[in-house]
């Protein structure tokens, strides 16, 4: 049971890890929460491909330091997509 436990665990850190970069942009745009935590649910896939670099000791800091960047684009895209 213990290596299906870490790697579960190791996911959902990972998506959590995510959500907490790419929630920024619409945090700041005074989205409720419950449209945030759908939104979450849509791209479940994203956000785990997304934060699974923030796993790898020592190169996360660089990583971490790029994502609001990323997620940014990665918001800005998506609207351009739902708008058109």
């Amino acid at each position: 049971m213990g290596p299906l436990l870490a790697i579960l665990s190791s996911c959902i850190a990972a998506v959590f890890l995510a959500w907490d970069n790419t929630d920024l942009v619409p945090a700041r745009r005074l989205v409720s929460f419950k449209d945030r935590f759908s939104f979450l649910k849509k791209n479940l896939l994203f956000h785990l491909g997304f934060g699974l670099l923030f796993l790898i000791p020592v190169a996360n800091i660089l990583f971490l330091s790029f994502a609001p960047v990323g997620a940014t684009i990665y918001h800005l895209e998506k609207k351009g997509i739902e708008e058109d």
